[in-house]
């Protein structure tokens, strides 16, 4: 990546971040606010970095502030209009949730939400703050593939036929399900499992529903992770992605904020106790980077004892973080996410060698686009790079379309 554009990258992230905070109630480090004038930025990027931060309302609140003033008006319109769509969205996934939550419960099959409004309402005190499009579901349910007809029922369609057949060593293992409607552009994900790195029985399925909260959203009850078993998975979710998105360290600020001792204390005991502590300093050290907001002191002797975050993990996040949707994948860069980013940070024996091997078995999606005989799957690692290409160009016209 060149100098210039990275450059560019830069002062977006900053104006980015500068919104985040200030929608948000947020500190902002003094040295990103020192950029220069937006007109100086690709307008079409900036709605595509501000969409793929998940920050498109954040922007939204600032377009009458100096921050967004020579913001053109296409682009004014074009934020405007994606703002409403996501809204909208939000109101429409809550019906959806009721559907589907009634179809699970009819059959025996508890069911909770995560993250998006659920985590909106913990962080921040409001269902609409935080930035979502789609909805995230456990269940706890042993066999996913018994949940794909009960969801149908309330009118989405899962695409991914892997889930009815066999698991084979061979092929990747999926750790949720995703399920679309022919007229929405949203989508459902469904899980049974979030921390499937660890065997210890406290963060078992089971265990998770039992410590359950109920919240309002709208006028809809809404089951969720109690909210240290929920800011956990923040950081073992982020952490786990490299912490490439803008809008996983406002969470994290977000919930370093948050003015509940008790809270802090049970999850740094969560921390420990599930091995996070090295993720945790590595979230806090970005996080300050961005957002400086106090560590609360019940992480002290937490983070005094783990060793510091490597120069290549916050090197890496913090480019990936600039560049955003740009971000280049290749063979090289998977490879070394893979072996240099997620090995050293893995939790268990048991995590290093799924990610080990992982890159040298076959995608399901892969295996499903292309189905071969099981002596004839070794072809599909040299198929690999026509499938990562395809996938790329889909999601460049769809993101094309959207601007």
């Amino acid at each position: 990546m060149d100098d210039d554009n990275m450059d560019q990258y830069r002062v977006l992230f900053s104006m980015l971040a500068t919104a985040a905070a200030r929608f948000r109630g947020l500190p902002i480090d003094d040295a990103l606010l020192d950029f220069h004038h937006p007109s100086e930025l690709d307008e079409k990027m900036v709605y595509r970095q501000a969409s793929y931060h998940k920050l498109i309302q954040d922007v939204y609140s600032q377009l009458d502030t100096p921050l967004c003033v020579s913001l053109s008006e296409k682009l004014r319109k074009a934020i405007a209009q994606r703002n409403l769509l996501e809204q909208s969205a939000k109101l429409m996934l809550a019906g959806y949730w009721q559907r589907v939550s009634r179809s699970l419960s009819d059959n025996g099959i508890n069911a909770l939400v995560m993250k998006g409004p659920a985590s909106s309402l913990q962080f921040y005190g409001n269902a609409s703050v935080r930035g979502f499009t789609d909805l995230d579901i456990l269940v706890d349910a042993t066999d996913l593939a018994t949940v794909i007809p009960i969801i149908e029922q309330s009118g989405y369609h899962n695409k991914d036929d892997s889930f009815s057949h066999a698991p084979k060593w061979f092929i990747q293992k999926s750790h949720h399900l995703v399920f679309t409607r022919d007229d929405s552009p949203f989508r459902i994900e469904v899980h049974n499992q979030l921390f499937d790195w660890t065997r210890d029985p406290d963060y078992a399925t089971g265990k998770l529903f039992e410590r359950k909260v109920m919240l309002q959203w709208n006028d809809t009850a809404l089951p969720t992770l109690c909210v240290a078993d929920h800011a956990l998975f923040v950081i073992s979710h982020g952490t786990h992605h490299g912490w490439i998105l803008l809008h996983w360290l406002v969470d994290v600020a977000a919930i370093l904020r948050m003015e509940d001792p008790c809270f802090h204390k049970e999850l740094a005991k969560k921390l420990h106790t599930s091995k996070l502590d090295r993720q945790f300093a590595l979230a806090c050290t970005l996080c300050q980077s961005v957002f400086p907001v106090r560590i609360p002191s019940e992480y002290e002797h937490l983070l005094s004892n783990c060793r510091t975050p490597s120069s290549y993990h916050i090197a890496y996040s913090k480019k990936h973080l600039m560049s955003g949707i740009q971000s280049k994948q290749t063979w090289m860069t998977i490879l070394l996410f893979t072996y240099r980013y997620q090995m050293p940070l893995a939790c268990s024996f048991r995590e290093k060698m799924d990610l080990a091997f992982k890159l040298w078995k076959v995608a399901p999606n892969d295996a499903q686009a292309l189905k071969l005989p099981d002596w004839l799957m070794p072809i599909h690692l040299f198929l690999r790079p026509f499938f990562v290409m395809k996938r790329r160009l889909s999601r460049r016209i769809a993101a094309r379309r959207n601007v």
